[in-house]
Formats: C-alpha cells, sequence, structure tokens
C-alpha cells in the first residue's frame, strides 16, 4: 500500500511540474532573446510575473493608467463614455464612471485630481475626481491623425499624445513618420512641433543594430513588423526616464531614451499578446502590458522590474 501511494504521489508531482512548464510560455518572438548585450534590459519580457483576465465588459481594452493615490489602475470604454477604476490585485472592476456620451475614447491618463480621456480625433476630457464634473480640450490633432496613447509627465505637466495616423503637417516630416505630441495642462494648449518622432529607417537601423540574423524569413519578418509600427500607448519609466512606445499592429515595444532617440525594439508574441492597447508602471517601476482578446479574453500582463 505504501508503494502505491508514493507512486500516485510521484505521478502528482510530476504532472505538477509539467503543468506549472506548459504555463511559463514566452511573451516575446524567439528571436527577441538574441538581443546583443550592449542594451539593458529590466524586464525579463520572455514571462509575465502574473496575468490578469478582464471582465467581458473590457473586451476591447484601449488603455491603462496606475493611479499612485489609492494604488488602482484605469480604464475607460472605447465607445460609451465610460471609465473604470480596477481592483489592483486581480484587475477586477471596483468602480464605474460615466464621464461623457459615445464617442470613440482610445486613451487615459491622470494628472492631479483630474482622470483625463482621449478621444481619436485629439478631443480631451478631464473628469475632476472632486466635483464628478467632465470639461473639454480640443487640440488641433484630427481624426487623421489618429491619437491612440496618453500619458502624463508630472515635471513638465505635460501630456503626450502619441499619434496612430499621420502627422500634423509640417514640411520636415515624411507622411508615414508616427509622431507624439506634448499639451501643456498649464496653457491649454499643443505644441504642433513633435515631442518625439519616430521614422521607418530609425526602426530599421535599431533592429538591424540589436538582431543579427542571417535567415531571410526572420528578415522578413521583422522589417514587416517595422513597416507595421503605429503607437497604440505610452508610457514613461518612473525609474530612467524613458518613454515605451506600445504598437498593437506588430505587437511591437519601443524603448526611447530621455533625450528622445530609440534605444531598442521589443518584438512580443503576437499569438499570446494579439493587439496590447494600453501600458503603465506602477510606483516600483513594474510594467503592465493591456491586451485585446482577438475573440477571447482581454488580458493585463505584469512584467516585474529588475
Amino acid at each position: 500500500m505504501k508503494t502505491y501511494i508514493l507512486i500516485y504521489v510521484l505521478l502528482f508531482l510530476s504532472a505538477c511540474k509539467e503543468k506549472k512548464q506548459q504555463t511559463t510560455a514566452p511573451y516575446i518572438e524567439e528571436y527577441t532573446t538574441q538581443l546583443t548585450k550592449d542594451f539593458e534590459l529590466h524586464y525579463k519580457f520572455d514571462r509575465a510575473s502574473q496575468i490578469h483576465i478582464l471582465s467581458s465588459k473590457l473586451s476591447e481594452i484601449s488603455s491603462l493608467e496606475y493611479d499612485s493615490h489609492n494604488s488602482s489602475f484605469l480604464t475607460n470604454d472605447d465607445e460609451n463614455g465610460q471609465l473604470y477604476v480596477l481592483n489592483k490585485d486581480d484587475f477586477s472592476i471596483s468602480e464605474s464612471i460615466k464621464f461623457g456620451k459615445k464617442g470613440d475614447y482610445e486613451a487615459i491618463a491622470k494628472a492631479g485630481r483630474d482622470i483625463i480621456v482621449s478621444k481619436n480625433t485629439g478631443t480631451l476630457f478631464f473628469y475632476n475626481i472632486d466635483t464628478q464634473e467632465t470639461t473639454t480640450e480640443n487640440t488641433s490633432l484630427k481624426a487623421i491623425n489618429n491619437v491612440e496613447g496618453l500619458c502624463h509627465i508630472p515635471a513638465q505637466d505635460l501630456l503626450l499624445l502619441a499619434c496612430k495616423g499621420v502627422p500634423l503637417k509640417n514640411e520636415e516630416l515624411k507622411k508615414k513618420d508616427k509622431c507624439i505630441y506634448s499639451f501643456d495642462l498649464k496653457s491649454k494648449k499643443l505644441n504642433p512641433q513633435p515631442f518625439i518622432t519616430i521614422g521607418q529607417k530609425q526602426l530599421q537601423a535599431v533592429a538591424e543594430k540589436h538582431y543579427k540574423t542571417k535567415n531571410a524569413k526572420v528578415s522578413n519578418k521583422l522589417i514587416s513588423k517595422i513597416k507595421e509600427f503605429a503607437p497604440s500607448g505610452i508610457a514613461v519609466n518612473p525609474v530612467d526616464g524613458r518613454f515605451y512606445i506600445l504598437s498593437a499592429r506588430g505587437s511591437t515595444l519601443l524603448i526611447v531614451n530621455k533625450d528622445k532617440t530609440l534605444n531598442n525594439i521589443i518584438f512580443l508574441d503576437s499569438t499570446l499578446i494579439p493587439q496590447p492597447e494600453g501600458i503603465t508602471f506602477d510606483k516600483y517601476a513594474n510594467l503592465y502590458i493591456a491586451t485585446e482578446g482577438h475573440g477571447k479574453s482581454s488580458k493585463v500582463f505584469k512584467f516585474l522590474f529588475e
């Protein structure tokens, strides 16, 4: 009898080990692990420390913001003018707030006592937590510019608006350039000059620097992902001040230095993170990426700062 019990125990432990191995799947494309050693990466993108499945109400999640005031997370409904407060432990919805009418809402940020949501047209909605009232500010951006990402830089009191579409008219910019614009919260004005500009040549140069491959199939895949790049989210790392810019197209993550030069490109696994739309950091610089489910549940992936 004791022998049988021992066998059952060993089989159980073996099954648990196998299950654990199956759940530690990579969250980056295989060639991302071949990064050149001259790049210091604080996150192990080959695995997430936590994965949270979101409510069906957030099946088309389009944003994510950490609220340091109460250690919760914020996101918004992309159609019904609804924003949500998410529990920090399991990302369940703890509060739902109506801030506006129906529209195409794409991004969220928090500055002081205001929760700010942007439409794809660049119109900003300021929901004040104390008064529970919403005011709006128009910018010179339009639907053709297609705002998809938003974040706040407290030191400069600026909002950064990441555009998926074409840049504002500028002789120095190309139509395929992707731009991040700044909005001054004191003057309530948008700077027409890009805060960050990302060009195709920059992307290709950095990819060639960090990814050494002789495999033509892999090279073509990298080039294809680079050509697809279009910002869907932006956040600033609180430790090193670098800008992390997501692209839902191609499931790509750019890391931009404080001096606004492109540092590196991380190619996320598009089968597991099919459409990354939201990105934020908590006060410990842990990184969170929210993705739509593409027919499955939307999720939030947590990557520890190391």
